[in-house]
């Protein structure tokens, strides 16, 4: 007995679950045309079908991207540094909100304006 089309992993669309593909070195040239693509705004789903990779390959393809500088990979932030930029941002922005605050209320009070 045949299995039914519903779950033959070879129709398209269907994948079987539990088996990692072979890891596949992607060339340069291959990663340059991907980022190239990228640059010109066509969609990861789109670029991963083309060269035949996965979306998760894309993106992982994408960050490599070389800096301009040095022509190598930029290393990735790890989610410390990410956290503390954050916060950094956070803090500075509240600041600037407090002085808003600050600046309104002296104007208010100039005017007659009582909170």
């Amino acid at each position: 007995m045949t299995p039914s089309p519903r779950w033959d992993f070879r129709v398209k669309g269907h994948k079987q679950k539990g088996k990692a593909m072979a890891g596949k070195r992607i060339d340069e040239k291959t990663r340059q045309k991907v980022r190239e693509s990228y640059r010109k705004g066509v969609p990861k789903k789109r670029i991963a079908e083309r060269f035949a990779i996965s979306v998760t390959s894309v993106n992982r393809i994408i960050r490599e991207q070389p800096s301009h500088e040095t022509g190598e990979a930029e290393p990735r932030k790890t989610r410390d540094e990410e956290v503390k930029r954050k916060i950094a941002d956070i803090e500075r922005r509240i600041a600037e909100l407090e002085e808003k605050i600050l600046q309104l209320e002296t104007r208010k009070k100039k005017k007659g304006f009582w909170f």
